[in-house]
C-alpha cells in the first residue's frame, strides 16, 4: 500500500474499526494483508475491507508481489509533464539510479527478470525491485496481466480480430499477443503469483463441481454454432477435460485473469494451462494488459 493511504475523513471509521489503525502504521509500508492484520492486532476480514474501502476511494493501491516473470509497462496515468518532480524525488531515493533512464526501459512490455538479468549481486537487484514498487505506487509503471477472452468466431457477424486487438491496443499497444491465425502459443510461466507456498489458491465451493446440463448450457451460451459443432469433433479430450472447459467459459467471457480464473474454479494451475494453450487454444486467446480493482 502506497504513503499516500491517509486523509480518510474520520466520518467513516465507525464503519470500518480498523482503518484508523492502519493509516497510524509507520509509511510508507509495504506488506500482505495478513501482515497488516497481525501488526495492528485486528481481524483479517476487517482489514481486508478497510483495504478495499482506501482503493475503491482512491486513496490505496494494491501492490502485487515482486516476482521475476512479472510484465510492467510505462503507464499513462502520469503527465510527462509531472516527471521533473518524480526525477527529483527519485534521485533522493536511489542515488546511483537516473529516473527517466530506468523508466524508459518499460516503454515496451517487459518482464522484471529481462532487466534483473543485468545485475550481478544481490543487493542491486533488491534495489531495483525496491525501485518498481516506487514507480508502482506513484502509478508511473502498470503491471501487466494474462486475461483470457473467448476467441471470436468465424461464422458470427463480428469481425474475427476486431474485439481482440481493441483491448490490445486500447491498453497496452501491444500486437505481441495477437496470435489468432495460428492459435495462443505464447504460453505464460507456469508460476504465477499465488497466496500460498504450494502454489494453490483457496479452494472454493462455486465452481468446483457442474453436472452436465450445466456443462451443455455454458457450451452453448458462449460458444458460437460452428465453436460447438468442433468442440464434438474434439475426439482427444475426455469428460473432466471439457467439465473444466465449461467451468473456464463463463469467465473467459468476462475477460478475466489468469489468476482469477484459477481462484474461482478452483483447477489446478497445470490443468488451467492446459485447457488455455493445448486441449482448447483454438477456442481462447490471452492478452496482457492492466488490470484494477476500480
Amino acid at each position: 500500500l502506497p504513503a499516500c493511504a491517509c486523509g480518510i475523513s474520520s466520518g467513516i471509521n465507525a464503519e470500518y474499526g480498523g482503518l484508523i489503525k492502519l493509516l497510524d502504521l509507520p509509511r510508507p509500508y509495504f506488506r500482505s494483508l495478513r501482515d497488516i492484520a497481525f501488526s495492528i492486532d485486528e481481524d483479517y476480514d476487517e482489514v481486508r475491507r478497510a483495504v478495499l474501502a482506501l482503493v475503491r476511494w482512491r486513496k490505496a493501491l494494491i501492490v502485487y508481489p515482486i516476482v521475476s516473470t512479472n510484465e510492467y509497462m510505462v503507464s499513462h496515468a502520469v503527465p510527462i509533464s509531472k516527471y521533473p518532480e518524480h526525477d527529483e524525488v527519485f534521485r533522493e531515493n536511489f542515488p546511483g539510479f537516473n529516473f527517466y533512464e530506468e523508466l524508459s526501459k518499460f516503454s515496451v512490455r517487459k518482464s522484471l527478470s529481462e532487466i534483473l538479468d543485468c545485475f550481478k549481486d544481490k543487493e542491486t537487484i533488491q534495489s531495483y525491485k525496491m525501485i518498481v514498487v516506487w514507480l508502482l505506487r506513484r502509478k508511473l509503471l502498470v503491471q501487466l496481466f494474462a486475461h483470457v477472452y473467448i476467441k471470436p468466431a468465424h461464422d458470427s457477424n463480428l469481425d474475427t480480430t476486431s474485439s481482440i486487438s481493441c483491448v490490445s491496443i486500447a491498453e497496452t499497444g501491444d500486437y505481441r499477443d495477437l496470435n489468432l491465425s495460428q492459435g495462443n502459443k505464447q504460453e505464460p510461466p507456469l508460476t504465477p503469483d499465488s497466496p500460498t507456498k504450494t502454489g494453490s489458491y483457496p479452494s472454493l465451493t462455486r465452481g468446483s463441481n457442474i453436472n452436465d446440463q450445466t456443462r451443455t448450457k455454458n457450451f452453448r451460451q458462449f460458444l458460437s454454432p460452428s465453436q460447438f459443432r468442433r468442440l464434438k469433433d474434439l475426439q482427444e479430450v475426455d469428460g473432466i477435460m471439457l467439465t473444466n472447459f465449461a467451468k473456464v467459459l463463463p469467465h473467459a467471457h468476462a475477460g478475466r485473469t489468469f489468476e482469477e480464473i484459477l481462484w474461482r474454479t478452483n483447477l489446478q494451475q497445470q490443468d488451467l494451462h492446459d485447457i488455455i494453450y493445448r486441449s482448447f487454444n483454438e477456442f481462447l486467446v490471452t492478452v496482457r494488459h492492466p488490470t484494477s480493482l476500480y
